[in-house]
């Protein structure tokens, strides 16, 4: 949930607008709590033209989109380091965490899986969304939390 996350960061996807792949490392910066805040994450994203998404089944398909603006935001959850110790060991000094990445974009929100008892999870997750331009030309921004 939000009261437990460790912390966030935003990506501005006017960073993406040449549709070439991009990795991306990312800080995690203060989220809905105050505490400890600690940890990176690595995505490799993509925001490309899909001309398969174009819904035309009575026309000739012509693959002539390359100066199309994007609607296909492509993204992959590699991994995370650093993370902040959120359950500790009463046994000794140290502890554990089981994060999990929110993805928010817009009024959609999707979930990776939760990598148990660790700090420095690798994800290895694919998402594939449908993301048009905004009317107002502006591009979107991705919200991420562990």
């Amino acid at each position: 949930t939000a009261a437990d996350s460790m912390g966030e960061f935003t990506v501005d996807l006017s960073e993406l607008l040449d549709g070439k792949v991009q990795t991306l490392w990312r800080t995690l910066k203060a989220g809905a709590k105050d505490k400890d805040i600690t940890g990176d994450v690595e995505l490799v994203m993509r925001w490309r033209y899909n001309h398969r998404l174009d819904f035309d089944p009575f026309g000739d398909w012509v693959d002539e989109h390359k100066d199309e603006p994007p609607n296909e935001l492509r993204l992959a959850l590699i991994r995370a380091q650093g993370l902040a110790i959120a359950d500790k060991n009463v046994l000794s000094a140290g502890g554990s965490s089981d994060p999990r990445c929110v993805f928010k974009l817009g009024e959609d929100e999707w979930k990776s899986h939760v990598c148990k008892k660790s700090l420095d999870p690798i994800f290895h997750e694919q998402f594939v969304k449908v993301l048009e331009m905004p009317a107002d030309g502006a591009p979107p921004t991705l919200t991420v939390t562990v």
